[in-house]
């Protein structure tokens, strides 16, 4: 895994804008890094190569693990993939500040790790700390470093991470530039949810049903008059 950086108005963890340059790296790692996902997942990173990953709902048989931060099944799954233990795990890493708005770069609490990582999965060990990379600084990574190019525009837009709903970031070999973020008040993501939820098709972890309904609408039909393009390229509510 290549190194990656973040710069200008990527700053640290919390998802907000600032003008200081900060700097991170992820890999190269030569010992075992366990990563765990906003969406309960686990994926375990052996010399800067995957080996293995899950997501706790095809386990637990349900959907996005909802009502559950937990990703110990997941876990347990890679490691068992790989032979080793939690306890040989040189770093866990976590896709969001679970301490939001709070800066943080590491949690420590042992009651939330616990609650990711339970010990009785894995033989009562626990890791003393969590590492805590920006919710969309681990988006981007993850669609860059693996997609094999050498430089690219990255656009991670989802409901909100870390107070952030979209980042404009510019990738190279050498590392990652933040160009633009929104924070989660202007998230299409959360309107695409009531959206959703309006036509009937459920809350955030089921509204993925209008996209696939997309396919086989009008574009025609509708208009969206109720939204104006303003100076910038942001858009507002008439």
């Amino acid at each position: 895994m290549r190194r990656l950086l973040w710069q200008g108005s990527w700053r640290g963890n919390t998802g907000r804008r600032s003008g200081t340059t900060g700097t991170s790296r992820i890999g190269p790692y030569r010992r075992p890094l366990l990563l765990l996902c906003f969406h309960p997942s686990a994926c375990l990173v052996l010399d800067g190569k995957v080996v293995a990953f899950a997501e706790e709902e095809r386990l637990s048989r349900r959907k996005h693990h909802k009502g559950s931060r937990s990703c110990a099944v997941a876990a347990a799954y890679c490691l068992s993939e790989a032979g080793i233990t939690l306890a040989d795990v040189v770093e866990t890493a976590i896709a969001f500040n679970l301490a939001w708005p709070t800066p943080s770069n590491i949690c420590t609490d042992a009651e939330l790790i616990a609650e990711l990582l339970a010990p009785a999965l894995f033989g009562h060990h626990r890791p003393r700390q969590v590492t805590v990379v920006e919710h969309h600084l681990a988006h981007a990574a993850s669609a860059f470093h693996p997609s094999g190019f050498d430089e690219a525009a990255v656009l991670v837009v989802d409901g909100s991470g870390d107070g952030v709903s979209a980042t404009l970031a510019h990738g190279t070999a050498d590392g990652m530039k933040a160009l633009r973020q929104f924070p989660f008040s202007q998230s299409l993501g959360w309107f695409y949810e009531t959206v959703a939820e309006h036509l009937g098709l459920g809350d955030w972890t089921s509204s993925g049903k209008l996209m696939g309904l997309a396919g086989s609408g009008n574009p025609d039909r509708y208009t969206l008059d109720f939204l104006t393009a303003r100076a910038g390229g942001s858009s507002r509510r008439s």
